[in-house]
């Protein structure tokens, strides 16, 4: 199903949660021409390429300011220095900004069901609760939770707009994604190196937090011209689509009928995402054991590994940032490849299981705690530690997509965009996990 479809590589982020459209890029040709000319070709030469830009500085937005919180330990490290949790406030980063993320996303698609998906948020309240954080970074280490309900707003309202029009638009907020976790490790390393250590924590934070307030202004005001687009505006109204559940009747008047069809259909709902989840249960549990591995370790534990070389930690743990972001983009795009595709639940159950290898691994690198104690390390080798992060990385990407994929091929066309709410759901919930599971591994 592969052969007709170019990809649009992009750079994958660790945290990112994946979309639950992520999957109609990888439709059959006859399906993705259902969802590619709901506008004919005339109108779709109207578009100007700002649109796709702005959307792709939505994917930015969505994920740099997490990055800049799990890469910025250095800053955060002093601001926490001498305090309980001088050794420990990664574990509580994360596990505030997962648990917030669940509990908002939650809340919001239960409003969102009750109202029979009415709910319209527009992104510019939580662009702008994330523009005030980034605008007084000295006390963003207590606003986690803050951004990641923002966070969840930006993510529902946006992925529910895009679902609505071209893949194109899509791609391009997973593309911002993936640039935003990459870019952030990226910079992380060249200041490391650039900088000596007294200037490094100081000048690196602030570009962090910069980075990200300018990000976030650029998508604010993207999202006003956006709405001023005739092109935009043309798009929403041909590509709107229905979602309710078409119910039939004989009998009864017509306000009776109306009645009976809202209360049957939100029913229906409720049987359908019951059905759905039992039927992806295979699904559910790969896509949550993957991230309870992969935040139980990374970055909790992973920043405490020192090199057995004596390079610089700040330069180290800033490769092992970039390293891990690289590989993770590597695995996502594996299954394009025919050799690389798994749609066995039970095959993705135990490959998903096998990561758990990783968690002695790790332990045996060179951690800090060993090193102070003079202990030697199992794996006592840069080299091998790089590697253990890359497929740690690789398998993270490549599971992931692998679930989003085959998920939805195991149910009607009908059911798939509730496979993909249903799945994201739960990736949200394997990230809380994980976040809560990294005071375990400590």
């Amino acid at each position: 199903m592969f052969k007709k479809w170019k990809p649009s590589f992009s750079f994958s982020v660790a945290y990112s949660p994946v979309n639950e459209t992520q999957h109609e890029s990888l439709l059959e040709p006859e399906e993705q021409n259902d969802i590619d000319f709901r506008l004919n070709n005339q109108q779709q030469k109207q578009f100007p390429l700002l649109i796709y830009w702005i959307y792709f500085a939505y994917g930015i937005a969505m994920l740099l300011p997490w990055n800049v919180f799990i890469t910025a330990s250095g800053y955060f490290s002093t601001r926490f220095a001498g305090s309980i949790y001088q050794d420990n406030f990664q574990n509580y980063f994360s596990a505030y900004f997962n648990c917030s993320n669940l509990i908002s996303l939650a809340v919001l698609l239960f409003i969102r069901q009750k109202k029979n998906n009415a709910l319209k948020i527009d992104i510019v309240i939580p662009l702008s609760i994330n523009l005030a954080i980034f605008s007084f970074f000295s006390v963003s280490s207590l606003a986690t939770p803050n951004e990641s309900t923002a966070v969840s707003i930006i993510q529902l309202t946006v992925l529910a707009e895009t679902s609505q029009l071209l893949p194109k638009y899509m791609q391009a907020v997973m593309s911002g994604q993936g640039i935003a976790g990459v870019s952030v490790a990226l910079f992380s390393l060249l200041t490391t190196l650039l900088f000596k250590n007294q200037q490094l924590d100081v000048i690196a934070t602030f570009y962090y937090f910069i980075s990200a307030l300018l990000v976030t202004l650029i998508a604010l005001i993207g999202r006003f011209a956006l709405h001023r687009q005739p092109a935009y505006q043309l798009m929403v109204r041909h590509s709107t689509v229905d979602t309710s559940i078409p119910m039939t009747f004989t009998a009864g008047n017509a306000e009776e009928q109306s009645t009976t069809t809202l209360s049957r259909t939100s029913t229906s709902k409720n049987a359908m995402y019951d059905i759905i989840t039992k039927k992806s249960s295979g699904y559910i549990f790969t896509i949550v054991y993957i991230y309870i591995i992969t935040l139980a370790l990374f970055p909790s534990l992973t920043v405490f590994v020192r090199s057995v070389n004596g390079i610089n930690s700040a330069t180290f743990i800033s490769l092992h940032f970039l390293l891990f972001n690289i590989g993770d983009w590597i695995g996502r795009t594996l299954p394009i490849f025919t050799c690389c595709q798994v749609y066995s639940s039970k095959a993705l159950i135990y490959i998903s299981i096998a990561r758990t290898l990783f968690v002695p691994l790790l332990f045996n690198c060179n951690l800090e705690q060993q090193q102070q104690q003079q202990q030697q390390p199992l794996l006592n080798s840069d080299m091998l530690y790089f590697i253990v992060i890359l497929v740690f990385a690789i398998s993270n990407g490549w599971l992931t997509s692998l679930v989003f994929i085959a998920a939805p091929s195991h149910v009607s066309h009908d059911e798939k965009p509730l496979v993909g709410s249903v799945i994201s759901f739960f990736l949200v919930v394997g990230l809380a996990l994980g976040g809560l599971s990294s005071f375990i591994f400590k």
